[in-house]
């Protein structure tokens, strides 16, 4: 009897991380916990801190060129300043957040299983985007470019980052359990940052 083909990692990580992907939308309540411009602001500082410990984590690793990964042209923090910006606050007024609070990244492959995660929310926030004009109109207009993620091109450059992620796992099938783990600390972090208490 033959065997069965490799799953791609790609497969793999929605399905062993959708459990946690589901806790951390219960536990931050995103998008319906955002009633106002007051508390948008608030979130996207929040958001901003955060991104800018784990992007400049993730910007430390060579290899992403190398894997079929443009990094640069996917960080999130320049378009969280423009959006920052519009809303008149300083982003450097908003110190990152602590390295306590990020994933841990040991080697690439974990940094792999973070890019995982955090490219994918470019998908899920259109559909944020969506819900927040819904409730506050043209008073964001000029500020979501975060939730926006990559606008028109975002479908094609998942599906561009998702085929690297699965070239990946089928080059290292060794540290494809790092990158699941990678993806999931990722889901931990964010929880944890985003209902956290200062």
């Amino acid at each position: 009897m033959p065997a069965e083909p490799p799953v791609d990692l790609s497969l793999r990580l929605r399905h062993e991380t959708l459990e946690l992907h589901r806790d951390i939308e219960r536990r931050i309540g995103f998008p319906d916990s955002v009633k106002d411009l007051t508390a948008y602001r608030s979130c996207l500082v929040s958001y901003f801190r955060l991104y800018c410990t784990i992007e400049a984590s993730l910007a430390e690793f060579e290899g992403w060129q190398a894997n079929g990964i443009p990094l640069e042209e996917r960080l999130q923090v320049p378009r969280l300043v423009q959006d920052l910006e519009a809303l008149d606050i300083k982003p450097a007024s908003c110190a990152a957040a602590g390295q306590q609070w990020a994933p841990p990244m040991p080697d690439f492959s974990h940094a792999m299983g973070v890019f995982y995660v955090l490219e994918g929310s470019t998908l899920g926030g259109q559909f944020i985007l969506r819900r927040l004009r819904a409730v506050l109109g043209d008073r964001i207009e000029g500020a979501d470019a975060f939730f926006g993620g990559h606008a028109a091109k975002s479908g094609a450059m998942w599906n561009a980052a998702r085929q690297a992620i699965d070239a990946y796992g089928q080059k290292h099938p060794e540290q494809c359990e790092s990158v699941i783990e990678g993806a999931s600390s990722t889901f931990h972090a964010v929880g944890n940052w985003m209902t956290r208490h200062e």
